[in-house]
């Protein structure tokens, strides 16, 4: 008998058949989900800061992109100053996360309540003290707001005071303070490993 004729390839699937499955899920499935998933990534991209604080996210919504979001950073700051020098101690509270760390060159407080009253502190021994912001500096890679500001002199004793003030802001409140204060009476030694007008901490 004539040797059997090999069988004749099965056609080729048309149309989407023609991908190929992966684990069993096809192409097309696992791409959509793919690009879904990037979209997610990438929507998610903005710093949870905002997710606390419906002020906050609804100025970024607003001015989009990197510099609404700048703009609700400079404005979580700015309403942490201004209760400052009202020298309300509730209104500091609300802005600080429950975990919030206070770092100066006198004080190392951690919690928001503590740090709350450290400020209020503050504002008992020296009732006239008001701080002047002179410039802002944000990180949206660190999540973070450098302050330049000067401790306004007082009748009580405070006397003027240059200060460098480091929040770190997560969902959408105040996470961190660190204060740093420049050096007075430096030797040359320190002038040349600090720098002439460098803020440092104590």
């Amino acid at each position: 008998a004539p040797p059997a004729e090999p069988a004749a390839p099965a056609p080729r699937p048309k149309g989407l058949g023609m991908l190929k499955t992966f684990g069993g899920v096809s192409l097309v499935v696992f791409c959509l989900f793919f690009v879904a998933h990037l979209a997610l990534s990438v929507g998610s991209s903005r710093p949870a800061i905002l997710a606390g604080d419906r002020t906050m996210k609804g100025m970024v919504d607003a001015g989009g992109g990197e510099g609404g979001l700048t703009a609700a950073f400079e404005a979580l700051v700015t309403r942490y100053f201004e209760a400052w020098n009202r020298h309300d101690v509730k209104g500091i509270r609300e802005l600080l996360s429950e975990g919030c760390t206070l770092d100066d060159w006198e004080v190392s407080e951690q919690g928001a309540d503590a740090v709350a009253r450290a400020n209020g502190k503050i504002f008992e021994k020296a009732p006239e003290i008001q701080i002047d912001v002179v410039k802002t500096h944000v990180s949206l890679n660190t999540s973070t707001v450098c302050c330049e500001i000067i401790v306004k002199p007082t009748q009580s004793g405070v006397t003027k005071l240059k200060v460098l003030d480091v929040l770190e802001i997560e969902r959408g409140k105040i996470s961190a303070v660190r204060a740093y204060k420049r050096l007075r009476n430096r030797t040359a030694t320190e002038r040349l490993y600090v720098g002439g007008d460098i803020m440092f901490a104590c």
